[in-house]
């Protein structure tokens, strides 16, 4: 994966790159390990992500629907179903 871009939202860091598809993924990182990857542009995937990210604990609905590109409503509603 080539790195475009990178940033930093509270205790995550994010980096934006291409895979050897070509496709636009997102890897989220905690204390240096990374934690979820997806396609930004995969509904699928970010649904999967935000699952993840809510069910090991590693930050709330708000957080990750934040992180991964959804409302946090939308979050609340991918959790419960």
């Amino acid at each position: 994966m080539t790195t475009m871009k990178s940033e930093r939202i509270g205790k995550f860091l994010i980096l934006y790159g291409r895979d050897k598809h070509d496709r636009v993924v997102k890897t989220i990182f905690v204390d240096h390990i990374p934690v979820v990857h997806f396609d930004i542009n995969n509904n699928n995937e970010r649904k999967l992500a935000v699952i993840e990210l809510v069910e090991q604990g590693l930050c709330n609905q708000k957080m990750a629907g934040k992180l991964c590109g959804f409302h946090r409503n939308t979050v609340f509603k991918i959790i419960t179903y």
